[in-house]
């Protein structure tokens, strides 16, 4: 279970990596991306090329220390951290209150607080729950696109090198 853990955070890692690449290189969103046991996917107007060339970029930089590109200020770990903190900080402020300008109250504080605390928590979210930035040993074996609307959606297969 934890193998599989380890392997979804650094999956985590690489798609962040190579999202942070593409969008060094001038890409326009739509973007995004989802880590998978054994890859991450991909969802971009790029060329498969340029999706292949950013995630082999990616993995050779993790590998040689660029820890950083891990971790993003536009994951989605950010915007649950987001939601949670507007959510528990407004329902403390109007708790059992019928007043519709305390709940409104509530609300903007909650907001407020959430916009304000959101990066810090998030990237600390990031660097120890959910990416590991280690490519050590791995590879990009195979990158595979299917159009989904106004996307291609790419499956990204990581591995370990051949020595």
């Amino acid at each position: 279970m934890f193998g599989l853990i380890r392997e979804i955070r650094e999956q985590h890692g690489r798609e962040h990596a190579t999202v942070s690449i593409l969008l060094s290189r001038g890409t326009k969103g739509p973007i995004a991306g989802n880590a998978l046991p054994g890859g991450f996917l991909i969802y971009s107007r790029e060329s498969k090329e340029s999706v292949r060339s950013a995630a082999i970029e990616a993995v050779e930089r993790l590998r040689i220390g660029e820890h950083s590109l891990a971790v993003t200020q536009h994951c989605g770990t950010n915007i649950l951290v987001s939601a949670a903190l507007t959510v528990i900080v407004s329902a403390v402020i109007v708790r059992g209150s019928k007043s519709w300008i305390r709940r409104i109250q509530g609300m903007t504080t909650g907001l407020v607080v959430a916009r304000i605390a959101t990066r810090p928590i998030g990237v600390w979210l990031q660097r120890h729950a959910t990416t590991l930035p280690y490519s050590e040993d791995t590879e990009v074996k195979a990158v595979r696109g299917f159009r989904a609307g106004p996307v291609t959606v790419f499956h990204i297969r990581t591995g370990p090198t051949k020595i």
